[in-house]
């Protein structure tokens, strides 16, 4: 989208582990969004998370600092290899193929597990706002953006109302998939590990299982002691 020069620049502004400048307040973050977000055409673009908007709402009023937004849903299909590589991401501090990894990541199910409750709980918080406000956001998903982002670019484009031209889409730009073999590997033994059909997980919990699932339905069926 920064490629362009006509989509604005967008970033993580308001997330608090990210430094843009001499920004300490929330609205001084809305100020930097203003000015370097924004394109010569006077769009701009910010990228949020559930976790950003916790601190944003607590300090402005988004409507009235960004009237007139589009919104714009970037989804993941498999959502179980979503979480793995939030997991690996978060262990190794890489959180894109342009950053070397510092560390090794370690295997946990019981982390993966927790990773998923928390994706599927920040996704069904943006259903709840968007039906609430009646908004019906640009929903893109990134197994189409990673095999064709130009075509993300052109949709991304027409939703606005911006005129793109073909020479305009820059695909050089964006970032490959990191580690594909160890994904794979970790996802299968995941599911190798925690498949039960026999069981539907609580998300209103919110908290990890203490055992495997399998070691869960032994313990309903008196095999296992009850965890501590």
């Amino acid at each position: 989208m920064s490629a362009t020069g006509k989509l604005g620049n967008p970033s993580e502004y308001f997330n608090p582990h990210m430094t843009f400048g001499n920004a300490s307040t929330i609205h001084e973050r809305y100020l930097i969004a203003r000015k370097t977000g924004m394109t010569p055409n006077g769009v701009m673009s910010i990228k949020m998370f559930t976790r950003h908007w916790n601190i944003l709402e607590q300090s402005i009023e988004f409507s009235e600092l960004f009237p007139n937004s589009y919104w714009i849903w970037l989804r993941r299909q498999d959502v179980l290899a979503q979480s793995i590589s939030h997991i690996i991401a978060m262990q190794t501090r890489a959180w894109t193929s342009l950053v070397n990894p510092d560390l090794t990541p370690v295997y946990s199910s019981d982390a993966i597990l927790q990773r998923l409750r928390y994706i599927s709980i920040t996704e069904s918080r943006w259903r709840i706002f968007f039906a609430c406000n009646g908004i019906s956001p640009l929903t893109l998903w990134y197994e189409d953006f990673i095999k064709t982002p130009e075509d993300t670019i052109r949709q991304i484009a027409a939703y606005v109302g911006v005129d793109i031209q073909p020479s305009e889409i820059k695909t050089g730009v964006y970032t490959h998939v990191q580690r594909p073999s160890l994904n794979e590997e970790w996802k299968e033994r995941f599911i190798s590990e925690m498949a039960n059909v026999n069981y539907l997980d609580q998300l209103q919990s919110g908290s990890s299982n203490p055992y495997s699932l399998q070691k869960f339905w032994q313990f309903l069926k008196g095999k296992l002691p009850a965890p501590n």
